[in-house]
Protein backbone atom coordinates (compact mmCIF):
# COMPACT_ATOMS: atom_id res chain seq x y z
CA UNK A 1 0.00 0.00 0.00
CA UNK A 2 1.50 3.33 -0.63
CA UNK A 3 2.00 5.77 1.50
CA UNK A 4 -0.93 8.37 0.24
CA UNK A 5 -3.63 6.07 0.15
CA UNK A 6 -3.05 5.35 4.24
CA UNK A 7 -4.63 7.76 6.81
CA UNK A 8 -3.95 10.78 7.03
CA UNK A 9 -4.19 13.72 9.73
CA UNK A 10 -3.73 17.63 9.42
CA UNK A 11 -2.71 19.91 12.33
CA UNK A 12 -4.06 23.35 11.80
CA UNK A 13 -2.85 25.87 14.38
CA UNK A 14 -3.75 29.30 14.50
CA UNK A 15 -3.17 32.37 16.12
CA UNK A 16 -6.43 34.54 17.62
CA UNK A 17 -6.16 38.18 17.20
CA UNK A 18 -8.92 39.94 18.51
CA UNK A 19 -9.19 43.60 17.68
CA UNK A 20 -12.32 46.82 18.16
CA UNK A 21 -13.51 47.91 14.97
CA UNK A 22 -13.35 52.17 14.77
CA UNK A 23 -16.46 53.91 13.13
CA UNK A 24 -14.85 54.21 10.41
CA UNK A 25 -14.32 50.45 9.60
CA UNK A 26 -10.36 50.00 9.97
CA UNK A 27 -9.35 47.91 12.83
CA UNK A 28 -8.36 49.31 15.83
CA UNK A 29 -4.62 48.96 16.89
CA UNK A 30 -4.97 47.11 20.14
CA UNK A 31 -5.72 43.80 20.61
CA UNK A 32 -7.77 42.53 23.39
CA UNK A 33 -5.68 41.22 26.37
CA UNK A 34 -4.78 37.82 27.15
CA UNK A 35 -6.59 38.72 30.89
CA UNK A 36 -9.56 39.59 28.92
CA UNK A 37 -9.89 36.43 26.52
CA UNK A 38 -9.20 34.43 29.44
CA UNK A 39 -12.43 36.02 31.14
CA UNK A 40 -13.94 34.15 27.98
CA UNK A 41 -12.09 30.70 28.13
CA UNK A 42 -10.05 31.35 25.37
CA UNK A 43 -6.35 31.90 24.40
CA UNK A 44 -4.31 33.46 21.71
CA UNK A 45 -3.96 30.46 19.97
CA UNK A 46 -5.81 27.40 18.91
CA UNK A 47 -5.51 23.76 16.82
CA UNK A 48 -8.02 21.72 15.09
CA UNK A 49 -6.67 17.85 13.90
CA UNK A 50 -8.75 16.78 10.83
CA UNK A 51 -8.23 13.20 9.82
CA UNK A 52 -9.01 10.96 6.27
CA UNK A 53 -8.78 7.59 5.55
CA UNK A 54 -6.21 8.69 2.88
CA UNK A 55 -3.98 11.96 1.80
CA UNK A 56 -6.50 13.47 -0.56
CA UNK A 57 -9.56 12.47 1.81
CA UNK A 58 -7.38 14.29 4.56
CA UNK A 59 -7.02 17.40 2.09
CA UNK A 60 -10.51 17.03 0.83
CA UNK A 61 -11.85 17.62 4.91
CA UNK A 62 -9.42 20.32 5.03
CA UNK A 63 -10.49 22.31 2.55
CA UNK A 64 -14.08 21.68 3.31
CA UNK A 65 -13.46 22.61 7.30
CA UNK A 66 -11.93 26.12 6.20
CA UNK A 67 -14.77 26.93 3.80
CA UNK A 68 -16.95 26.47 6.13
CA UNK A 69 -14.90 29.01 8.84
CA UNK A 70 -15.19 31.59 6.08
CA UNK A 71 -19.44 31.08 5.54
Amino acid sequence: MLKRETPHQAIITFDIDIRALNIDGDVDASRLSDERLSKYNIGRKAEISISGVSEADCIKNVKTRLEKLNE
